[in-house]
């Protein structure tokens, strides 16, 4: 027996039809993979941001450790300091002046490192990305050269360089 009054099992169903494919949630990289190169590591960053923290750090113990042992105590006032503590302030101006030495070699070094090696424009840079690199390379230019200068005026303050008479000059 055939036709709609026919009775017998029922019909089977199958799997549900699929769907059609859903896009992939979006993601903070485009799809394709192209950045990958592009997203290697690159050490000379850390190291030059490494040197710069230990520069600047060490510049400002040394002058911590200026102002806390060559400020003029408060006893100085109602008697004789005496030669203890002229003593005390020239061991604490030394101690500074050298950790000053090693951190604004620190600061250049950084800085030497980040204008060498971190700072160059790619052909797919944008000209806002070259003005960004620009301004970088010339901060880190002047703190090269500033902490350069310094390193000499530090140099001249401990007698390195001979001294200079004009001539006729008493």
């Amino acid at each position: 027996m055939t036709g709609p009054t026919a009775q017998g099992p029922p019909p089977t169903y199958g799997a549900p039809a699929p769907t059609p494919a859903q896009p992939p949630p979006p993601m903070w990289a485009p799809a394709g993979g192209s950045y990958l190169p592009n997203m290697r590591h690159d050490p000379w960053g850390a190291i030059s941001f490494a040197s710069r923290a230990v520069g600047f750090l060490l510049v400002f113990v040394g002058a911590i450790v200026l102002v806390a042992a060559v400020s003029i105590p408060g006893s100085c006032y109602t008697s004789a300091c005496g030669t203890s503590w002229l003593s005390s302030a020239a061991t604490a101006t030394l101690i500074a002046k050298i950790l000053a030495v090693l951190g604004l070699a620190a600061l250049g070094f950084g800085a030497a490192v980040k204008l060498h090696y971190g700072l160059r424009a790619s052909s797919a840079s944008s000209a806002d990305e070259g003005r960004i690199i620009a301004s970088e390379r010339r901060l880190n230019g002047a703190l090269f050269i500033a902490s350069v200068v310094l390193l000499v005026v530090i140099a001249i303050t401990v007698n390195v360089f001979p001294t200079f008479t004009f001539p006729g000059v008493p």
